[in-house]
């Protein structure tokens, strides 16, 4: 089976997607800013992507495929310009991140 990233686990579409690759027998590691992932059967690692620290890599053999799921998607919330870059500055870092040679 395949060695999975979901970065941000522990969000509505996060949540069920680990539990499904769980289920399936992929080996899956969870990021989240500020909780477990909580399925079950999952490394979870706490990350922060707007941080500036260094992102994590695969412990043992890289990841087969990642999921980037991350980012501010709280309804009701007020959008603004501070938000959207916010998201942006996450996307970019798992792209260089995860690209060959990424930090």
């Amino acid at each position: 089976m395949s060695k999975v990233l979901v970065i941000g686990c522990t969000g509505f579409v996060g949540h069920h997607l680990v539990r499904h690759l769980v289920a399936r027998g992929h080996c899956v590691e969870g990021w989240s800013r500020h909780h477990d992932c909580g399925n079950g059967g999952e490394v979870h690692r706490p990350v922060d992507l707007l941080d500036c620290g260094a992102l994590p890599g695969p412990a043992g053999s890289p990841w087969d495929i990642a999921f980037h799921l991350a980012g501010h998607t709280q309804p009701g919330r007020t959008w603004n310009r501070q938000l959207v870059m916010e998201n942006l500055r996450m996307t970019a870092r798992v792209f260089d991140h995860l690209q060959p040679g990424g930090s």
